[in-house]
């Protein structure tokens, strides 16, 4: 096995990103590498189960950021000229389609209203469908 294999199947997101999805509870059930973004698929705790009414949540970010850091979702990783990871996402995007699948309906959502609103015209374009949703303030997606 070579490192890039190693890497995707077992460091695919930060131990910082690990720790914190550990510490509320989460349980990680799939991860995927995608030129420079990390994609990482959780169970949801019983009790965001019930509010959100899907058991599944998509994150996702750029190496070396982190998803779980919500003092993130409001910062802009990409350099000067350089789109959002739409070929990190595109690549991706069969794989997590698979896990709508495999799995059922995925949340997604950002403390950024602008991002969501990017998540979900880009997965739309994507042929997912798409619910655009709001629980206590906050916005999120749900594709499938």
């Amino acid at each position: 096995m070579n490192n890039t294999e190693f890497k995707t199947l077992m460091e695919t997101i930060s131990e910082l990103d690990r720790k914190n999805l550990n510490a509320a509870g989460y349980e990680i059930i799939e991860e995927l590498e995608a030129n420079n973004y990390n994609f990482v698929l959780t169970k949801m705790t019983a009790m965001e189960t019930q509010m959100m009414g899907v058991e599944y949540q998509l994150g996702f970010s750029k190496d070396d950021t982190s998803f779980t850091d919500y003092e993130q979702h409001s910062q802009k990783f990409t350099k000067p000229g350089e789109k959002f990871g739409l070929n990190g996402l595109s690549q991706a995007l069969p794989t997590i389609k698979q896990w709508t699948i495999d799995y059922g309906p995925i949340l997604l959502s950002s403390s950024d209203e602008r991002k969501n609103k990017l998540y979900s015209k880009i997965f739309k374009r994507a042929n997912f469908e798409v619910q655009d949703n709001e629980i206590m303030g906050q916005h999120f997606i749900i594709i499938s």
